[in-house]
């Protein structure tokens, strides 16, 4: 999918006024030839004064603590040349960027206040806070009720990973590890392990039960309740792993904010696979906000996204993954083998080229698969089953997914948005849209209690380039259920009548 935000093409000076009790102190310059500005600390913000020099009059200003998810604060209407002092409602910034529709690299020249820290906080310290996944309530994806709650912050010890770091340090920031393994494994319940900007390998570990060896991480952190470990690249670095990663028996563990590219791992390797293992499960893993991308099989192999082989109370939420596998029937965005008491949500799933988005095949009870956008896989959208060697789903909420663009070949079971194959008992397909997919009635729902699913225009913003974003006025805004989500996968607010699919319309 491409990026949300297409930067502009013009100069343009931006001037960050912050919200303070007293005056001021007298301005500094913070010089960047990009389309954000650091603002070196947590500030809170009012308003953006923009000099706008663009012949298109039109863009959006947008803030962030982190540097990675960015909340819209102002959409602009103005004229070329023209100053524009842009009031918003008060809010807790780091990060200030203006989002527009130019084609060329964008130049910015950014000028901050030297305000002080907000009032409310103590001093900012010399490291950002951790990003929102990380991040206590309002700003989780959800705050219990309907679904579990989700994991709290990590609030431990600070370690850090680094490209120059080398695995005999003892993870501090001035010696940071080397490796994302020794990190995982010397984790203690409630660190952070912050991971600084590049791309990062695995270790050639195996033969491991389900996915072979080759290029790998192989790890079983294990926080404790109240006290989970948390990794994430260091907050507004971009961190790109080139492996397969697997989490056998994680416990109170998240994951979030990675890049993990399949370019590098063993054939046939899942993105990231959970409880693959006999000797335990996972549990109390949160993996959220990921981009997984480019995992692909070989003949006698088979490739996912995510792999959920077992476990309990874990949550898949928010992640965009894309371009997995080759093989018809076979290769999957996310595979729900085992699992009970799971959220799967959120999540934006796009060209699966051998199989199905989202599919369920197996004793996965209690769960919630809800308000994820799929599109375009070779096979069907969703399929929710099981037999008797694998066991079968009971009692699982497959609710508000959005699922189009799914082709058809000759085979009676493809090009669906939902289908069901021996599904257990006490299951419920409800609310969800399909648009544009092979089948003429593309819901194959008997037996899972389907109740309320339709086909009808959701007006994505841009399908064929996969942007699947929706826009006001179709028929995915307004018409899910409310079950307790509070952010959308672009971390934007819904409401108690939130829109279908993993986007709400601005």
């Amino acid at each position: 999918m491409p990026s949300v935000i297409r930067p502009l093409a013009a100069l343009v000076a931006v001037l960050v006024a912050a919200l303070v009790a007293a005056a001021p102190a007298p301005a500094r310059v913070v010089a960047a030839t990009a389309w954000k500005v650091d603002l070196g600390a947590e500030r809170e913000l009012r308003a953006v004064t923009v000099s706008w020099r663009a012949q298109r009059g039109r863009y959006r200003l947008q803030t962030s603590v982190d540097g990675r998810r960015y909340r819209t604060a102002a959409r602009v209407r103005t004229r070329p040349g023209k100053r524009v002092r842009v009031p918003f409602a008060k809010r807790a910034a780091r990060f200030v960027r203006v989002a527009g529709h130019g084609r060329r690299a964008p130049r910015l020249v950014v000028r901050a206040s030297a305000a002080r820290p907000r009032r409310t906080k103590p001093p900012a310290p010399a490291l950002p806070a951790p990003a929102p996944a990380a991040a206590p309530s309002p700003e989780a994806a959800w705050q219990g009720g309907a679904l579990p709650a989700p994991l709290p912050p990590s609030t431990g010890t600070r370690r850090y990973v680094a490209l120059d770091g080398s695995d005999s340090n003892p993870g501090t920031e001035t010696r940071p590890w080397r490796s994302l393994q020794r990190a995982l494994d010397l984790a203690k319940p409630g660190e952070q392990i912050l991971v600084r900007g590049g791309t990062y390998t695995g270790t050639a570990v195996g033969p491991d039960k389900n996915d072979g060896v080759g290029n790998s991480i192989l790890a079983s952190p294990q926080g404790a309740p109240g006290q989970p470990i948390t990794l994430q690249p260091y907050p507004g670095e971009q961190v790109t792993i080139v492996a397969f990663i697997s989490f056998p028996r994680a416990a109170w563990f998240r994951m979030t904010g990675f890049i993990v590219d399949g370019a590098g791992a063993h054939p046939g390797a899942p993105g990231v696979s959970l409880g693959n293992t006999s000797t335990g499960e996972a549990h109390h893993v949160e993996l959220s906000y990921n981009e997984i991308r480019n995992f692909r099989p070989t003949s006698g192999t088979i490739s996912m996204g995510i792999l959920h082989h077992g476990g309990s109370d874990n949550a898949l939420i928010g992640n965009r993954i894309h371009h997995i596998g080759s093989k018809t029937f076979y290769d999957h965005g996310i595979y729900m083998n085992r699992g009970r008491r799971v959220v799967v949500a959120n999540n934006v799933i796009w060209d699966i080229t051998g199989g199905y988005g989202l599919h369920i095949w197996g004793d996965f009870d209690d769960s919630w698969v809800i308000h994820n956008t799929v599109y375009g896989s070779a096979a069907s959208g969703f399929t929710i089953g099981g037999n008797d060697q694998r066991g079968k789903p009971d009692r699982t909420v497959a609710a508000n997914n959005l699922l189009a663009g799914h082709t058809a070949t000759g085979n009676s079971q493809q090009g669906y948005a939902a289908m069901e194959y021996q599904p257990g008992v006490g299951n419920s397909v409800r609310r969800n849209l399909g648009w544009a997919n092979g089948r003429s009635n593309p819901f194959w729902l008997s037996a899972s209690g389907p109740a309320n699913n339709r086909t009808a225009d959701p007006r994505f913003v841009a399908a064929g380039s996969r942007d699947l974003r929706i826009q006001r006025g179709g028929a995915a805004q307004d018409a899910g259920e409310d079950f307790g989500l509070r952010l959308d996968a672009d971390g934007r607010a819904r409401d108690s009548r939130p829109d279908i699919g993993a986007f709400e319309a601005p």
